[in-house]
């Protein structure tokens, strides 16, 4: 626990001694930083990502430097503080940043029309077969700051079983007890090894998980979905100059390399499309619904 919490308050200093930097004389940006996913990647994901740094560069004639391994918190707190210019976030996350700082969303990554992205609910106790059955288990979420891994999964089942979205997570309020494992792949070996009833995961980490050989799929069993989960986003400070969103946007959205999607997302087909601001609202009625506005 001390090294992570050593590592994060490394990545947040280094953060905070970034930021866009102007000309002194001519003001000037002349070097931008972005903060790609850390955790929807495929082995190809560093190459691409630095592809991208490079085309992007090109494209708008300044320095890009990536930030890598950046937890999504201290990307909010970076870019509130004008030290992040651009970052990837999920629906959540985009209205989180919202809410602190002035953002325009660059691009959304279409993976609701190419591959859906959804919460399963696993467990590999013969006496679970329906999340009504998950009354008095033990059940594990990912993190309180997870899209996949707690906002979707426990938004999903308040609505469908009527209950309080302040004590969700409470002991003895619904679950015997619930657990934050830190990822999906330890809510998954967590699962299969008996350490928690149930569990909530996102759909392509468990697929990955089962196709690699990490689990057997024989091992658990899907008693839910969700619905699919909205269309991340990169977004970027609205204080940039007008100019340089306009080019930065540009390049997002005429971005058609089916080798760059492949190796950084798995899927050719995938694209940027204009920002969907409407789903923000959306967002915003289910954190009220969690506790959480």
């Amino acid at each position: 626990m001390k090294k992570a919490i050593l590592l994060l308050s490394v990545a947040f200093a280094l953060i905070l001694s970034t930021g866009c930097n102007r000309n002194n004389q001519t003001k000037e940006i002349t070097r931008i930083y972005i903060a790609h996913a850390i955790d929807e990647s495929t082995e190809n994901t560093g190459a691409a990502n630095e592809w991208f740094r490079n085309e992007l560069e090109k494209y708008l004639g300044i320095e890009v430097v990536q930030m890598t391994d950046v937890d999504h918190v201290i990307a909010i707190e970076a870019m509130r503080g004008g030290h992040l210019d651009i970052m990837f976030a999920s629906a959540v996350a985009t209205v989180r940043t919202q809410d602190v700082v002035d953002i325009e969303i660059v691009g959304r990554l279409n993976h609701s029309e190419v591959n859906p992205l959804t919460s399963l609910f696993i467990t590999n106790n013969d006496e679970i077969q329906s999340i009504e059955d998950l009354e008095g288990r033990s059940f594990a979420f990912v993190s309180p700051s997870s899209s996949s891994g707690f906002f979707f999964p426990a938004f999903y089942l308040i609505q469908n079983l009527g209950l309080d979205g302040n004590l969700i997570t409470h002991p003895g309020y619904f679950f015997s007890t619930t657990a934050f494992s830190g990822s999906h792949e330890t809510t998954a070996s967590g699962v299969g090894f008996g350490d928690f009833d149930a569990g909530a995961v996102l759909s392509t980490v468990f697929r990955g998980l089962v196709d690699s050989g990490v689990v057997n799929q024989a091992d658990f069993r899907i008693i839910a979905e969700t619905p699919p989960s909205p269309d991340s986003n990169y977004i970027m400070r609205a204080d940039l100059p007008e100019d340089l969103k306009n080019k930065i946007r540009s390049f997002f959205l005429n971005l058609d390399s089916r080798q760059y999607f492949e190796d950084a997302w798995g899927f050719p087909d995938l694209r940027y499309l204009p920002g969907d601001y409407g789903v923000l609202d959306d967002i915003r009625f289910m954190q009220e619904v969690l506790g959480m506005e």
